[in-house]
């Protein structure tokens, strides 16, 4: 245990300023840069499908919906890997058990644009119905989440 470790400094460290030592630090938002310019991008991602002539506009408007219901179980799973000590704990075999923050991330930044390529390969009413099958699996998780008392919180 921490507890019964003890140790020395070997060098005396500068007494900590409290009023400035919170500066150009953000305890409360977990977002580095990258996550930020990555959750730009995800949600810049639809508008490309405006530009492909073979999307309907119910498509186009599923595929939002289902990017939405991502981002919602994202923020959950974000959640939930800040509170493994409150007993929380991920049931999706890919991600693991107790996944890092980072790894969530990378499952669901990979998983978003993946989405949009998935559906693209799929013509017509497949498309349609995809689309329709994943927004309501993600909607499905995210309402779960919600309900054992995880928050939407990136």
């Amino acid at each position: 245990m921490a507890e019964a470790v003890r140790f020395e400094l070997t060098e005396p460290c500068s007494s900590s300023d409290f009023k400035s030592d919170g500066i150009n630090h953000s305890p409360t938002l977990p977002l580095n840069n990258n996550v930020k310019k990555l959750l730009v991008i995800l949600l810049w991602l639809p508008n490309v499908v405006w530009a492909l002539g073979d999307w309907t506009q119910e498509q186009r408007n599923w595929l939002i919906a289902s990017n939405v219901a991502m981002l919602g179980d994202w923020a959950t799973t974000r959640n939930m890997t800040r509170r493994y000590s409150e007993g929380y704990w991920e049931r999706n075999p890919i991600l693991g058990r107790h996944p890092t923050t980072q790894r969530v991330d990378l499952h669901f930044a990979s998983w978003m644009i993946a989405n949009y390529f998935i559906a693209d390969y799929f013509q017509g009413d497949n498309r349609t119905l995809y689309l329709k099958v994943i927004t309501g699996i993600e909607s499905t998780m995210t309402i779960k989440n919600l309900s054992i008392g995880l928050r939407l919180e990136f």
